[in-house]
Order: structure tokens, then sequence, then C-alpha cells
């Protein structure tokens, strides 16, 4: 008896609910009246003049609300952007003034019911986006969306008894600084105000009335757009004073498109670039030479492919500069590695240069230049220049990677994804511990130098007089060292005091010179 009591207290409401459910979407009020309340309207108004107003009367207050639903396109090589929206007009039209609980009985709700009315029926304010990218309202706003009116008691409450909202796709003029493309943001503003009233005839202000923000679903995959500031303008123009309203939008660009399909692989062949500086020279630069040319082709080649992933631009922008060192620093080892190629081959064409020009007024001078450059370009002094070279290669890559990286908002670096950590892993890793190396042998060089200032001279040369040099080549023995006096040759001893080939020791008073160019 119990069980079946439970039951049917538990079964009682349960088969109410439908009826609930189906009673709460019961109509209110009656719409009976809607015929003669349109009539009314369409008596008492005409839809190409706003309301009436005599002398010393307030204007009509038009209110603007914008609702930014989606960012639909960005151009930066037409400075245009296009944005999907709810586009809201509020204002007051005494001639569409009417009670509700009088016309529709006792439940009216006055707070929250309106009538739907077709825009063709009512006047409307010319309200406009000004500066638009596109003239074509036909394309970019619904016109036969319905407004909403409201009754008197709204009216006294809220200041507006008219409600017009319609989607719309509003385009507008923005001044697009591509400077620091890919890492480039922008501040935009949409203008909007009326295209024909003064505001002593309407007072044209934005309407705070949205409940959730400005924001919905503005951000796309390419762009981060925020809305930064509303605020009521008022412009002098040649035909009168205009109220306006300034939505202030930020454009973001989101660089990580860029960065995995430009940036890191152009960082990475510039990497390989300077690892060129760590392959033998003592056989020829000949592999050197080749490895260097494939990578500048490759540089080549990269800025032909991705050149239609960059907006065309008449100015400077970050990844134009970024890829004119990626190929300038790609393309001087292959410069260095022909120098070096010419320096160790200056023998054979001082060889030529006499040959060609035996006995004539020249070969004096021939010779005495081929005495300077024999003690100066052989393979010892290509070494020292490829080092040099490498030096400096180095030193300038990180200064200039460093002014690269100084214009680059630190929040896109620090914040990299899997794929942008991968690839510029190996950048740093062979990079810094490079350009680290090669700058403590430097400081070590320099120490080493001061110190042997601070000691003073170690080495002189004795110059004795004997007859003058006749060009001849100075013999030597590569078997076992011999002492040797410099000839009385300025050109000669100048040439020969401290080459690369010959070792000069201080042995008390004697100066010994060997001939240690065989074991080069």
């Amino acid at each position: 008896m119990c069980f079946l009591v439970l039951v049917a207290s538990l079964g009682w409401p349960l088969a109410m609910m439908p009826v609930a459910a189906e009673s709460a979407f019961k109509t209110t009020y009656s719409t009976r009246a809607l015929p003669d309340l349109f009539r009314r309207f369409a008596e008492s108004m005409d839809v190409h003049f706003p309301p009436p107003r005599d002398a010393g009367d307030d204007p009509v207050v038009v209110k603007v609300g914008i609702t930014f639903n989606h960012l639909v396109s960005m151009t930066p090589t037409e400075e245009a952007v296009e944005l999907s929206s709810w586009y809201h007009l509020y204002w007051n039209d005494e001639r569409l003034v009417y009670n509700g609980s009088q016309v529709f009985g006792s439940g009216w709700n006055s707070e929250g019911d309106y009538v739907a009315m077709p825009p063709q029926k009512i006047w409307k304010p010319d309200i406009v986006p000004y500066y638009p990218a596109r003239v074509d309202s036909e394309s970019t706003s619904a016109t036969n969306v319905y407004a909403y009116l409201f009754g008197s008691e709204f009216l006294r409450a809220n200041g507006y008894n008219v409600h017009w909202v319609r989607p719309a796709i509003i385009n507008f003029h923005c001044d697009i600084d591509m400077s620091i493309f890919p890492w480039d943001s922008h501040v935009c503003a949409l203008i909007v105000g009326p295209w024909h009233a003064k505001a002593s005839n309407h007072r044209f202000l934005h309407g705070k009335m949205l409940a959730h923000g400005d924001e919905s679903k503005l951000s796309s995959e390419e762009w981060d757009v925020q809305v930064l500031k509303i605020e009521d303008v008022k412009n002098e123009y040649n035909t009168g004073v205009y109220e306006e309203v300034h939505f202030t939008l930020g454009f973001k660009r989101y660089p990580h498109y860029f960065m995995v399909n430009i940036i890191l692989p152009m960082l990475l062949i510039m990497v390989a670039a300077s690892l060129t500086l760590m392959l033998p020279i003592q056989d020829g630069p000949g592999e050197r030479m080749a490895f260097a040319a494939t990578l500048c082709l490759t540089i080549m080649a990269t800025m032909l492919f991705t050149a239609q992933l960059r907006p065309a631009s008449n100015t400077d922008t970050w990844m134009d500069r970024f890829q004119g060192w990626c190929l300038f620093f790609t393309f001087l080892p292959l410069l260095e590695s022909c120098i070096v190629t010419l320096v160790q081959h200056a023998e054979d064409i001082i060889k030529w240069i006499n040959r060609n020009s035996p006995g004539s007024a020249v070969q004096t001078r021939v010779t005495r230049v081929t005495i300077s450059i024999q003690g100066h370009l052989d393979r010892g002094f290509a070494r020292h220049l490829d080092h040099g070279f490498a030096y400096l290669y180095l030193l300038a890559l990180a200064i200039v990677m460093g002014f690269l990286y100084y214009d680059v908002p630190r929040r896109d670096i620090l914040t990299l994804t899997s794929s942008e950590a991968v690839m510029i892993t190996p950048s740093i890793a062979t990079i810094v511990p490079l350009v680290s190396f090669f700058l403590l042998v430097l400081v070590l060089k320099a120490a080493r130098r001061t110190c042997r200032a601070d000691r003073g001279p170690q080495e002189t040369l004795v110059i004795q007089d004997i007859p003058e040099y006749d060009g001849g080549a100075i013999e030597s023995s590569c078997s076992s060292p011999r002492k040797e006096t410099l000839p009385n040759n300025p050109i000669l001893s100048r040439t020969l005091g401290r080459p690369v080939g010959w070792k000069v020791n201080n042995l008390g008073d004697d100066v010994e010179l060997h001939d240690h160019r065989c074991s080069l």
C-alpha cells in the first residue's frame, strides 16, 4: 500500500511536466490590435522625414552600438579591414509611441515586449561608417530586417522606443605600417556618424546597452583583434558640427606561419654557411666554394618561393632586412673562398708577370713587387687570412642578428611552439658556442700580445752592409737550418723581417734566420 502511494506521488508531478512546459509558451497578450496600430503609424508619419522639431526643442537622440562578431579580412596591400558585426541603432520617435498595456491587454510586459515593424514603414536615421574601403551598402548590410518598437513606458525609462539591429559587413580604411612585418601590429579607427544630420538636429552618441561586450569572435587564424577604446567625438567640418562615435581596434599578426616557413629555415641555412669556415683549405677551397655556392642558391630559391607569402609593400620591412642579411652572410664565405684561392696561387701569377715582361723597363719594379709579395702571399698567409675572416664574420653575424632580434617583440620569441623550438634549437646550439669560442680566442690572443708588449721587444734585426740584393732567392736547406745574415735591401729586410715561413730567434748577440718553409 505504501509503495502504491509513493508511485502515485511521484507519477503526478511527472505527468504534469509536459502540460507545464506547453503552458509556458502560450500567448501572454492579444495581437488583434496590430493592424489598427500599423494603420495609425502610417497615418501619423512620413518615412522620408525625421520626427518634427520646433525651434528650441531637443534634437532627436540617436545611439549606436556595434557587436563585432568576426574578422572577415585584413588586406594590408589595400589598407582595408572587413568585420562581420551586428549593427545596432537606437532612437526616439514620438510618432511611434503607443501604450502597450492599453493596446494589447494586461499581459503586456513594458520592459521586454515590443512590436516588430518592417523597416520600410518607418523613418530611419542615416548613420553610416565613415571612410569605407568599399562603398556598396546593398552587399554589406541587411536593410529588410524588422525594427523593434517599444511602448511609452519603455521610452520614459530608457530614452528610446525604436531599436533596429541588423547583420552587416563593415569595411573601412586603416593606415597600415609594415615596417616590422611579420611582427606588425596596427591600430585602426572605425568612425561612425550621421551622413547629413548636424549635432543641432541629431544627438549622436554611443549606446552602451549591449549586455555582452563588443568582442565575441574577433580573432582569426592570422590576426589577434581587440577593441581598445570607444569614445564620443564632436568634429567640425565645412558644413557644420557633427557628432561621431570612434571605435579604436587593435590588430596584431600571429607570426607563427612566417617563422615556420621562412624565418627559421633561412636562419638554419645561414648557420650552415657559418660552418663553412671550419672546412680545411690546405688542399684548396674547392669543397668550401661548392658548399657555400649551394647554400647561397638555396637562400635565393627560398626568397623566390616564399615571395607570394609576403604582402607587397613599398617600405623596407623586417622580413626584407632579414632576408637581405641572410643572403649577404651566405655569400660572404663564397667570396672569401675565391680570395683565398687567388692568394694561394699568387706565386703563379707573379711568375707569369715576370715571364711576359723580361728586360722591360717595368721589370725592376715588378721584381721589387715580386720580392715583397713572395714574402707574404703563401699558404701560411692564406690560413691567417681565413682565420681573420672567421673572427670578423662571426662577430658581424652576432651583431647584425642582435639588432634584428631587438626589433622583435619579446613575447613572440619567448612563447615558441613545438615546431618553432625544434627548428631554432640547432641554430642556437651551433652559432652561440661557435661565436663564444672565436671571441675567446680573440681575447686570449689580445692578452698574449699585451704581455709581449709589456716585456718589451724580444726580437731584433741586424742589417749588414753587403752588396745590393740582385733579386735572387735565398738558398736554404730543409734538412738542417743554417745561419744567414739579412741583406741590406730595404724591401727585402722589410719583407723578411717577420714572415710566416721564416723564424728569427734572438740568441744572445747572434741573430739566426732559419728556413722552415719546407715544413709548410
